[in-house]
This record gives structure tokens, C-alpha cells and sequence, in this order.
């Protein structure tokens, strides 16, 4: 019956000399959870969420909306106004952002990730070990780690969200200084960067650092909030 169904939803062409078919979502919404497949291409609105499985291509286009909550996806792409949420998934290779597409890293683990045009991604958990960012692209971190390095030339724009910032332009392991901080959580990060294009300026003049409060400050606001509301005759707990 699974195979009935896929077939129904699914157009399906293999090249000469492929050993594996490639899936071509036009519309509605599909879920992959086991195999694996060379190529899996989604269009025109389709929504498509993956749990399970392996897929060696992904591509996501025309204001489509991919979901990646686990499985390996060895590269992906994303055209046009398409995104993508990965909340879980294993990558070996690259993942490539163009056009006016999105990417959402909360979790999983990625390789690399390039940013292109006027496309953006927001990272704020997992493990990504480069970041790539050119041409009029926009990234925001917010959390997550980069493992090897960070590097933005051209147009393109980095905002980070953390606090007690600290730059040294000596540090790292390249040439582009190392940056150091905590995420809103309290987790410790440090980011080394690549001078990738110095007639756009060092990677660092790409950056902003956006300082939050740290999470102690929180909880004496909220500390003063209650004593606050106590000498009014109220309390946290209700009236």
C-alpha cells in the first residue's frame, strides 16, 4: 500500500545508467522516513518533512518548505523563495542557500554551509563546522557552534546575539582573529575566523555583535519584579 501511494504523489524518472530513481514533489505534502535516494528535488509550494533515511541531493524550490527532523542529507540546496528547518540531521557534505531562500539550523549536525545572493540563515542551535557568507546574504546567530571556521566577504552581513563579547584579531587557527562570548543560554562559544577577500574587508568587519542580557540580570529583573509587586500587596504567584 506505501508503495501505491507513492507512486500516486510522486513522479518518478531515472536517468540512463542511474542505479537509484529521482523524486520530484510537485504539490501537497510528503514525509521520507527510510531508504535511501540519489536525488530528491521539491517544487511549487510542495511541503516535504524528513525523518528518517538518507538522501545524497536535496533540493528545495519555488517557495517550497523542507523539514529536517533526522536522517542524513548529504547536500542541499535551496533556490528561490523555498525553506528550510532543520531541527536534526547528519551532513557530510555542503548545504547552499541562494536566491530569497532560508535556512533555520536549530540541531543535527552540518558540515558547511554557503550563503549566496539575498538569501539568509539563522543558527541558534547544532553543530555546523564552516560558514560561508557572500554577496548580499544575511546570517544571525544566536547559538550552536562552529567547529572550524567562519568566513563573509562581499556584501554580505553576520549579527550575532550574545554577551561578554571578545574579539582578539591574533587569535584562531586562520587569519581572521577569534571571537568569544555566551549564548543567551549561558553556553560558552568561540568562533575562529578567514579573511577570505581582504579588498572586502576582514571577516570581522562583516560582523554585529547585538550584546543581550545575560541570565542572571534576568532573574534580578524578575527578582525585583516580585518584591515589586509584594509592596503592592500582590505576590508572584497571583493576586
Amino acid at each position: 500500500m506505501r508503495t501505491q501511494i507513492f507512486i500516486l504523489l510522486v513522479v518518478v524518472s531515472v536517468g540512463a545508467g542511474s542505479a537509484r530513481a529521482d523524486l520530484i514533489w510537485d504539490s501537497g505534502h510528503h514525509i521520507y522516513s527510510e531508504g535511501s535516494e540519489g536525488f530528491v528535488t521539491v517544487n511549487n509550494d510542495a511541503t516535504a518533512t524528513i525523518t528518517d533515511g538518507s538522501i545524497h541531493w536535496l533540493t528545495g524550490n519555488n517557495q517550497s518548505r523542507l523539514t529536517l527532523t533526522g536522517g542524513t542529507v548529504t547536500n542541499l540546496m535551496m533556490n528561490d523563495t523555498s525553506i528550510a528547518v532543520i531541527e536534526d540531521v547528519y551532513s557530510f557534505g555542503e548545504f547552499w542557500t541562494h536566491g530569497n531562500s532560508s535556512l533555520a539550523l536549530n540541531g543535527g549536525e552540518v558540515h558547511w554551509i554557503s550563503t549566496f545572493y539575498n538569501s539568509s540563515v539563522v543558527l541558534s542551535g547544532g553543530q555546523l563546522e564552516g560558514l560561508f557568507s557572500q554577496d548580499q546574504s544575511h546570517v544571525e546567530i544566536r547559538g550552536g557552534s562552529i567547529t572550524a571556521r567562519l568566513v563573509a566577504y562581499e556584501s554580505s552581513v553576520i549579527d550575532i546575539f550574545g554577551y561578554e563579547f571578545s574579539y582578539d584579531s591574533a587569535g584562531g587557527q586562520w587569519d581572521g582573529g577569534q571571537l568569544t562570548g555566551f549564548w543567551e543560554d549561558g553556553t560558552s562559544f568561540s568562533i575562529d575566523m578567514q579573511n577570505w577577500n581582504r579588498e572586502n574587508g576582514v571577516t570581522f568587519d562583516h560582523i554585529n555583535l547585538h550584546v543581550i542580557p545575560e541570565p542572571a540580570s534576568i532573574a534580578f529583573l524578575g527578582l525585583g519584579f516580585c518584591i515589586a509587586r509584594k509592596r503592592t500587596h500582590y505576590n508572584c504567584e497571583g493576586e
